[in-house]
């Protein structure tokens, strides 16, 4: 690095001979003060040779320490820098040889962040919405369906172009020969094409107007191509700009040719991407929020929510005569608050129809519950005051079980205690998971619940 100073030979000396005492520095001070005071130069009376060895012992400790001895001190390429600045130094002079060297610092610091300064980081693909089982079965058995990356760091043409070849490596298409193959061309063992792209800017810090035109511009023309949907979330504003001066997205954030859906946040992202292979699977309705639902979750009640989590476990919907006068039918209005952060938690609700939101202190939204979802459970069954608090952003009809009613019915009719424990605890691990896909991911589930059930039947005593 840079020196302090050109005349350090007393600090190498001192060094060197392993002195560590403050006596050395009062002997420079008292012998400097007697060359100050003596009427002539005692330097006159020293030999230039002498002089000359020390600069020479001085210069070959420098370079034997600095590019000699570093090499285990530095890695290769820091090593080769100090060498090339030490050359350029000599070849021209001190100012232009430190020029270079930092020159060619700058362009190793570019090189190197383009290859490892930005990542892309693969995530789960589902959103913070509990929605009805079958349709929770549906977004499980087509997860592969979208793909989900954070893009981090400052992405300009060298970084962009290998984040590029890293995207083109998660999405599969079909090629002309009708085999699964990913976007950059080499194979791929999935069973399905990718239907959805999301690339999440929220870590991003910056982006330049070559990276954009000239690799997400194209990126969103080959997935348009090959009917693969491109969708932006978290898009900072001053990137927000730049995508859009390229022509990637409109001012009002609409796609275009080749162009990218733009949604607020992750979140939201994967919803938009869900709700679409929802409508895909076909046999839905829209809600007022434009949610696809169960027709016979949003019309036949609390028998039809809990139906809907027990028909795959040997329940029929007669097995549950005589639920409904154990729950409390509720309608509210849009904006009410159903629970706060701290309240007991002595009722668990189930959405027949509506929307209902989770929200953090800060009003964030932590879940979205939908027709069939079930919430208020986990504080329920801890026995816990409540985590978040809760609120009905549509007009919604709710079923409440409260805990007293729920210990009635384990005494009257403990058939129907078990199958509303049961839907509750396949709600949760539903829920808990990421992606459940194939007969024995299945299995897996349905063991995981049954030994739930076995560890909650002490807990189940209790009502």
């Amino acid at each position: 690095g840079y020196t302090g100073s050109y005349i350090f030979s007393q600090t190498i000396f001192t060094m060197r001979t392993g002195l560590k005492t403050r006596v050395v520095c009062v002997v420079i001070i008292l012998c400097e003060a007697i060359m100050f005071v003596l009427p002539f130069s005692i330097l006159a009376y020293v030999p230039r040779m002498f002089f000359g060895a020390l600069l020479t012992f001085i210069g070959v400790d420098l370079i034997i320490d600095h590019l000699v001895e570093s090499f285990h001190r530095m890695g290769p390429a820091d090593y080769v820098l100090a060498w090339l600045t030490f050359l350029a130094i000599n070849l021209l002079n001190l100012e232009l040889g430190m020029l270079v060297g930092i020159a060619l610092a700058t362009l190793h610091f570019v090189l190197v962040y383009a290859r490892r300064g930005s990542s892309a980081m693969l995530l789960t693909t589902r959103s913070r919405v509990f929605r009805a089982f079958q349709d929770r079965q549906v977004l499980d058995a087509r997860a592969h369906r979208v793909v989900a990356l954070q893009l981090h760091g400052y992405l300009f043409f060298g970084s962009a172009v290998r984040l590029l070849e890293e995207v083109k490596g998660c999405v599969v298409i079909q090629s002309p020969d009708l085999e699964l193959v990913h976007l950059d061309g080499t194979p791929s063992r999935a069973r399905d094409t990718t239907g959805f792209l999301v690339l999440d800017f929220s870590k991003v810090t910056g982006l330049d107007a070559t990276a954009a035109g000239s690799c997400f511009r194209p990126l969103g023309q080959v997935l348009m191509q090959n009917n693969v949907r491109f969708v932006l979330t978290g898009v900072p504003p001053h990137i927000l700009d730049v995508l859009t001066r390229q022509g990637i997205i409109q001012a009002a954030g609409a796609p275009v040719d080749g162009g990218a859906f733009l949604v607020e946040s992750l979140d939201l992202g994967l919803e938009h991407c869900e709700e679409a292979l929802l409508r895909e699977h076909g046999g839905r309705r829209t809600s007022a929020s434009g949610v696809g639902t169960l027709r016979s979750v949003g019309e036949g009640g609390i028998v039809a929510v809990l139906a809907q989590y027990l028909n795959t476990t040997g329940f029929v919907q007669d097995d549950l005569d005589g639920l409904q006068e154990f729950f409390t039918q509720e309608t509210v209005a849009a904006d009410s608050i159903l629970f706060t952060k701290g309240s007991s938690a002595d009722t668990l609700f189930f959405v027949q129809q509506g929307e209902v939101e989770l929200l953090t202190d800060d009003g964030e939204r932590l879940q979205r519950y939908i027709d069939g979802g079930v919430f208020g459970d986990l504080d329920f069954f801890l026995e816990r005051p409540r985590t978040f608090s809760a609120i009905a952003r549509t007009d919604s009809v709710l079923w409440r079980l409260s805990s007293r009613d729920l210990g009635k019915m384990s005494a009257q009719r403990p058939d129907l205690s078990t199958a509303v424990q049961r839907a509750a605890l396949r709600s949760l691990c539903l829920s808990a998971s990421t992606v459940f896909i194939g007969d024995a991911e299945e299995v897996q589930l349905q063991h995981a619940v049954d030994g739930m059930m076995m560890h909650a039947s002490p807990m189940l005593h209790r009502y």
